[in-house]
């Protein structure tokens, strides 16, 4: 499956992998899985959250001001990254790696946990994945427990509380 459009070509004019500044905002781009390693793989600090798109993809380009205003919002500094990937030629394995299903899609990823939510990035869906990255800044998770034996009551020791507090 590739997920290259039958019309994409290479264009060498196009932006070295440095943080782009849209309206103030810091937005790391990265191109290769080398740099995904690097950039959010590896960051042992703080959250992030990482935009999957197509520069020819209208749905990208209409939810794009929004990503950048997420990621201008001053809650976020210091505590969230905001990373964009395109795909492109030396991505597609990236993408098709990380089990991204369309694009615009969306992935947060906590410096312990690794991959902690992952969503399209609609404006269906953009609310939700705000609520989301609040409740990790606020060092909270919802976590779903799959109790298979409800009656036995070494299972039931009071785990319905869902709301876990990080330490």
């Amino acid at each position: 499956r590739r997920l290259i459009h039958p019309n994409h070509h290479h264009n060498p004019k196009q932006k070295k992998n440095t943080p782009t500044k849209k309206g103030g905002s810091s937005v790391e781009t990265v191109k290769t899985l080398q740099e995904f390693k690097k950039v959010v793989a590896m960051e042992q600090d703080q959250l992030v959250v990482v935009r999957f798109h197509a520069t020819w993809c209208r749905a990208c380009k209409a939810m794009a001001p929004y990503y950048y205003r997420m990621a201008k919002d001053k809650k976020h500094d210091g505590i969230v990254k905001f990373v964009d990937v395109a795909i492109s030629e030396q991505n597609s394995n990236l993408h098709q790696g990380l089990g991204v299903p369309s694009v615009p899609y969306c992935h947060v990823y906590h410096p312990q946990a690794g991959l902690v939510e992952e969503s399209k990035m609609t404006r269906r869906y953009l609310p939700s994945i705000q609520e989301r990255l609040d409740t990790y800044i606020q060092g909270y998770c919802h976590v779903t427990y799959n109790d298979n034996n409800d009656n036995n009551d070494e299972n039931n020791n009071n785990n319905n509380n869902n709301d876990v507090t990080a330490t």
